[in-house]
């Protein structure tokens, strides 16, 4: 091959991943592994107690905002105090429980009156912070009346 060629194939490589990648961010403009869905309903959460669920009093509703395998988001008035937490998904007798880690705090223009209804202690005119988190393990029963115990990371 001659050196004319060599280059031709130099740019058309180039050219190539310059358009692969830019169908890339088209597709997952995020770079996720698993696209989000939207998910504006309210679940509860608590800050993290090791091994255990909390005690049901620990748990707060939070408005959700989106929901992946990989994990979630949902809006609180300002950055929580917790890094990990368990997050109940559903409603009784239907409840999945998990534990998560919160990745990022977005501040965001937004306030309850938004529409982010279904979390009474929140004030309609605070600014809300959407809080990003990864899904790392979930709990499961053993048996049929068992207690929950936490299973394998995700």
């Amino acid at each position: 091959m001659t050196t004319a060629t060599y280059e031709i194939n130099s740019e058309f490589y180039q050219l190539a991943q310059e358009v692969l990648g830019a169908q890339r961010k088209r597709e997952n403009r995020e770079g996720r592994a698993h696209p989000r869905q939207p998910f504006p309903c309210v679940q509860r959460i608590a800050p993290s107690a090791g091994d255990e669920i909390p005690d049901a009093s620990f748990f707060i509703p939070v408005r959700c905002h989106d929901l992946s395998p990989a994990g979630f988001s949902f809006f609180l008035p300002a950055e929580p105090e917790f890094k990990t937490l368990i997050v109940a998904f559903g409603a009784p007798p239907e409840v999945v429980y998990a534990g998560a880690e919160v990745l990022h705090c977005t501040p965001t223009p937004m306030t309850m009156s938004h529409g982010l209804w279904g979390v009474p202690e929140m004030a309609e005119s605070e600014p809300l912070v959407l809080v990003g988190c990864k899904l790392t393990y979930r709990f499961r029963r053993t048996s049929d009346n068992g207690p929950l115990t936490r299973m394998r990371p995700l």
